[in-house]
């Protein structure tokens, strides 16, 4: 009787080693989907960077410069985004910068006509606090009503 009930608990053990281990696995194909399509979005971005007008003519823009600041912009945020997501940056990290990208008056047109893609696309607890965290800066640059730094 006491050899079965050892038994059953080293089974036990073993069974939850390898629950653990599949949602530890479970969570990292999620990572690397993200890094996958984030290197998808960087090559497109580059393409787009290396030749601006035809990047607007392909997205509909018609202003090449506008579309390369902007591709830029988004590039830095979803850097942003991926360390704040993996917790290499802190929330401070992402607010002091965020509070610097909209000191632009550049950065403020961007993300007005960004934000709602980034808002429903954050659908995780953390990507939400993310969204959050930028946004809430936004909203204090744009009522400031900063100038652009001249250059």
């Amino acid at each position: 009787m006491t050899i079965s009930l050892i038994s059953i608990l080293i089974s036990l053990i073993a069974l939850m080693g390898v629950a653990v281990s599949l949602l530890l696995q479970s969570h990292q194909l999620r990572i690397s989907q993200i890094e996958a399509s984030r290197a998808a979005q960087s090559a497109l971005i580059q393409m787009g960077l290396t030749n601006p007008a035809l990047a607007a003519d392909v997205f509909g823009s018609p202003n090449g410069e506008w579309l390369a600041k902007a591709a830029l912009a988004n590039w830095q945020v979803k850097y942003w985004e991926m360390s704040y997501l993996i917790k290499a940056i802190s929330e401070k990290s992402v607010q002091i910068q965020a509070a610097e990208l909209f000191g632009s008056g550049f950065a403020r047109e961007w993300w007005s006509r960004s934000r709602e893609l980034y808002r429903v696309d954050a659908t995780s607890k953390r990507e939400r606090e993310f969204f959050t965290i930028v946004d809430r800066e936004f909203e204090r640059k744009k009522s400031q009503g900063e100038a652009p730094p001249s250059a």
